[in-house]
């Protein structure tokens, strides 16, 4: 899989979307944005770790970003739509504000788009895997920022 990533164009898509979503996630925070309560606050780095870098991300890409976008194509056959009607199914579980809804909307897009990508080059097992990859690196990078380094 990571070999794959790394000697194809794929890596500078995954890199693409991954600094996209990077980007897309820091903007609020420029404007105070509220993105609700912090859930996690009692919990140990370490269980913020696992939930958020390893758990979430294999649940939440195969439960709502890879089955909708899969049942999605089964019976509609525009990428686009498909895409975008599958990120309203992945934002609909980050729902602690507004704004933190919106921002996992558009964060979704990246990652149902680049599932449709790899999946149509190297199918369904490769694309699952990245996509799990590109998600768990970006909540990787909210991990550090928010718990480590405190910057948002």
């Amino acid at each position: 899989m990571f070999e794959y990533l790394l000697k194809t164009k794929t890596f500078f898509l995954f890199v693409g979307i991954l600094i996209i979503q990077i980007i897309l996630a820091l903007i609020p925070n420029f404007f105070d944005v509220d993105f609700g309560e912090n859930s996690m606050e009692n919990k140990s780095l370490l269980h913020i770790f696992f939930l958020v870098v390893i758990f979430a991300p294999i649940l939440e890409t195969m439960f709502f970003n890879v089955l909708p976008v899969e049942l999605l194509n089964s019976f509609i056959k525009n990428k686009y739509l498909i895409i975008l009607l599958a990120s309203i199914v992945f934002a609909l579980i980050h729902t602690y504000s507004v704004a933190y809804l919106i921002m996992t909307y558009f964060g979704s897009i990246g990652l149902n788009a680049f599932y449709l990508v790899v999946k149509e080059k190297k199918g369904l097992l490769m694309a699952s895997g990245l996509t799990i990859l590109l998600h768990s690196i970006y909540n990787l990078i909210g991990f550090l920022l928010i718990e480590i380094f405190h910057v948002l």
